[in-house]
Parts: C-alpha cells; sequence; structure tokens
C-alpha cells in the first residue's frame, strides 16, 4: 500500500478552523439543553447527573473554543506539526555559537 493511502491530506488553517468552528457550534447547542435538563432537575433526583452532564458539556464547549483560539494563532503549523518541527525552527533561528 503506497504511503499517500494511509496518510490523511494535511489541513490548511482555513479547513482546520472551519472545522473548529462546526465543533464548537455543536458543543454549545448540546450545552443548551444540558443546561435546561440541569434547570429542570433541581429539587430531583435526577440532579447530580444532569449536574455532571452539564458539567461536561461545559468543559466540552471551552475545549472546543481553546481549539478555535488556538488553531486561529498565527503560530499554528497544522495537525501534524510537532515538537520536533518546533525544535527544529527554534534551532534555525538561533545561530549556533563556535569557541
Amino acid at each position: 500500500m503506497a504511503s499517500r493511502d494511509v496518510e490523511e491530506p494535511m489541513a490548511t488553517a482555513r479547513e482546520e478552523h472551519d472545522r473548529a468552528e462546526r465543533r464548537l457550534g455543536a458543543a454549545i447547542a448540546e450545552q443548551h439543553p444540558s443546561s435546561d435538563r440541569c434547570e429542570a432537575a433541581v429539587g430531583t433526583s435526577a440532579r447530580l447527573l444532569a449536574a455532571v452532564a452539564l458539567h461536561a458539556a461545559d468543559q466540552e464547549v471551552a475545549a472546543r473554543d481553546a481549539w478555535l483560539r488556538w488553531v486561529d494563532d498565527d503560530g499554528y503549523r497544522g495537525l501534524n506539526a510537532g515538537p520536533f518541527e518546533l525544535l527544529a525552527e527554534n534551532s534555525a533561528a538561533r545561530p549556533t555559537e563556535h569557541r
């Protein structure tokens, strides 16, 4: 099997931004019903479960928002950028000292 069949194409910054926006929108859409269920469960035995579900929905929104902000950061290098790529960029930017 050729390597291009196995590897996914690297998403452009714009494509990843659009994907992150959609995921954030979906998380917010799920957060609203969770909030409604939590309010409706006040004073019932289902309150704890509803509060946990709302907390999970809140965390999902926060994570999706953070991802969108990171993708929109000018330093975004794509999904395949890893610490070795960043290390190589930093060492290329710094001149090496010869003593």
